[in-house]
């Protein structure tokens, strides 16, 4: 061995040599060699150099006592004079050593003279064990059976006020008792009227749906028997006035009286014309029955932009040749007619969006103007509650439906009314009443 393995060369090569038979390079236990009076490190192990976390060319030369943490009343000093005096070996457990964190370690140290060629100690070797998990455990252990001893007293002292203690106890829970039994009486009979009471409004409840899905099939058809009379007999009166004051007009002598009145009567009568057609159109267009909802408000929102005078974008989105069910068509027929009636009285409005959304299960409408717009907690107010339906009796509709309206307003930035309405999952040719 040489100064690369940790060694002082210049101590005598028998000395060497004994120091490589007692100790191998790759031992695990960490080793050191020191020299005997001044406990000079001449070789440490690599696993030593690893315990303190220091290069070995750093370790070797210097004072064994300067390569350790530092403790009080270090007793490994007096242990190396000892072996080196008297050529024994001796041990010392759990010496503790502080880092500079004042972070306690201990360590077990293993100690014997080496011999030299006169053999007589020459030098000392020493065996270092990490103890320090076993004197904390030992430490913790004695604090418990120092706790445990104190606990035995006071446990003794805890059974006699447990006793009475318990006593009081039973006490109290058998009067807990009666008077839990006497309280869940009242709440079983408070719970059996509430669940009667539940009971009762829930039957109201889809009583009065029915009679809102009743009365909503009924408004209906009353409507659609009124725009066909209006459309074929009031339709037909009007165009039969219209044709004979065409003949009277033909008939008369220019010069008459009655024959100077004859173009404003049949004017008049154009116009009656087209407020029956506009009449029955609104009370229930024959687009709706005939050629579905898709047709209906596109033939409609024209019609509106022209009476209105608004520019009105349209806009369908998924949609194919099959048809709602009659009842989703009609009730999103009306959100739409309800709605763009009060764009014209109340929004000021320029422009109005109009899209018609249909994805698997659901359809969707959506009304959105730029228009003056209002405080959306107020919808239920007049203004926005009336007309002929009104929205409020719309959302009821919906909701019979399991549809919902949304009416988003902010003043000065327009409003945005949105109904959805879910549709059965066979698709959508199916027609309901």
């Amino acid at each position: 061995m040489d100064a690369e393995l940790g060694l002082d060369t210049s101590v005598d090569t028998p000395l060497l040599r004994r120091i490589c038979r007692y100790l191998s390079e790759r031992s695990p236990q960490p080793t050191v060699a020191v020299e005997g009076l001044t406990h000079v490190v001449i070789y440490v192990n690599p696993a030593f150099a690893r315990f303190v976390g220091r290069e070995r060319k750093d370790l070797v030369g210097r004072p064994f006592a300067e390569t350790v943490p530092e403790s009080e009343g270090n007793g490994c000093q007096a242990l190396l004079d000892r072996v080196f005096r008297t050529g024994l070996h001796e041990t010392l457990a759990e010496q503790e050593h502080r880092h500079t964190q004042s972070v306690p370690v201990y360590w077990s140290y293993a100690v014997w003279a080496i011999l030299g060629a006169d053999e007589r100690p020459a030098g000392v070797m020493i065996q270092v064990t990490d103890a320090t998990e076993t004197a904390v455990f030992r430490s913790q252990a004695a604090a418990v059976n120092e706790a445990l001893v104190l606990s035995s007293v006071r446990q003794h002292e805890l059974m006699e006020e447990t006793g009475a203690l318990n006593a009081r106890l039973r006490e109290a829970q058998h009067l807990l008792e009666g008077r839990v039994a006497e309280r869940t009486g009242e709440l079983a009979a408070a719970n059996a009227a509430l669940q009667a009471e539940i009971g009762s409004r829930e039957t109201a409840e889809v009583d009065r749906r029915e009679l809102l899905r009743l009365l909503a099939t009924a408004q209906e058809d009353e409507r659609r028997r009124i725009a066909r009379d209006l459309h074929d007999q009031m339709g037909q009166l009007v165009t039969a006035l219209g044709l004979g004051l065409k003949t009277l007009e033909a008939t008369t002598p220019d010069p008459s009286p009655a024959r100077l009145q004859l173009p404003q009567l049949r004017e008049l009568t154009d116009r009656i014309g087209r407020e029956v057609h506009q009449l029955a159109r609104d009370l229930r267009p024959t687009a709706l029955d005939d050629l579905g909802l898709l047709t209906a408000l596109s033939n409609y929102a024209d019609d509106w932009a022209e009476r209105s005078g608004i520019e009105i974008d349209f806009q369908s989105v998924g949609w194919g040749t099959g048809r709602l069910p009659q009842a989703v068509e009609t009730a999103l027929y009306r959100v739409v007619q309800e709605t763009l009636t009060n764009v014209i009285r109340h929004s000021g409005a320029r422009r109005v969006s109009l899209v018609l959304q249909l994805s698997p299960g659901l359809v969707t409408a959506v009304v959105e103007d730029d228009g003056v717009g209002f405080d959306a907690e107020s919808v239920a107010a007049p203004a926005w509650a009336g007309g002929r339906v009104g929205l409020l009796g719309i959302r009821e509709r919906l909701t019979l439906l399991g549809g919902t309206l949304v009416i988003e307003s902010v003043p000065g930035r327009g409003t945005t009314v949105i109904a959805r309405v879910p549709l059965p999952t066979r698709g959508t040719e199916d027609r309901e009443g």
